[in-house]
């Protein structure tokens, strides 16, 4: 790998690191204060603020372990000229075809409920990253949808989007 792209991704690492360490501050402005009137009580801003906790961590080992990998390569840097090398279109088409599922998948939610709207996702993500097996693709769209149903419904006690129509009265069947 190039120096110029092992600066790029410090560089990308870094702005994820600024990123959640705005967030970890910011965060009693964007959720508002939260009196806890217990000791151990906790407000809305838990969940959030681990996850940034996290994820700034995460971003810092990966800081480090960039910056190491820099370090070695430059002191045995090879004279050699490395190729350039061009994103295929292939993954340019992949990545258009994951943001349009994904748009489809969260506009359409709101008409068809999250049952449909999440088998044409998870069909079409499959396919798109170039799963051609119709049985890998069936089984595992059925289980990431059951695994969905298990958390969501039956232990967080969260409705899932039904729909409108006919597809409400599919959900009903279903949830």
């Amino acid at each position: 790998m190039s120096k110029v792209k092992r600066i790029e991704d410090m560089v990308f690492t870094v702005l994820f690191l600024l990123f959640f360490g705005v967030v970890l501050v910011g965060i009693d402005k964007w959720i508002g204060a939260f009196r806890p009137t217990q000791t151990f009580e906790t407000g809305p801003k838990l969940f959030p603020v681990i996850l940034a906790a996290i994820a700034l961590l995460l971003s810092i080992s990966i800081l480090i372990g960039q910056i190491l990998k820099y370090r070695s390569t430059s002191r045995s840097a090879e004279k050699e000229e490395e190729e350039v090398t061009i994103t295929p279109i292939l993954k340019q088409h992949v990545l258009f075809a994951t943001l349009l599922s994904l748009f489809i998948f969260i506009y359409a939610m709101e008409y068809v409920g999250f049952l449909i709207s999440s088998l044409f996702l998870l069909f079409t993500l499959q396919y798109t990253l170039g799963n051609r097996n119709w049985s890998k693709i069936v089984l595992f769209a059925l289980g990431i949808i059951a695994v969905n149903f298990l958390l969501f419904i039956w232990l967080l006690q969260i409705q899932l989007p039904r729909g409108v129509g006919i597809f409400e009265q599919i959900s009903l069947f279903f949830y």
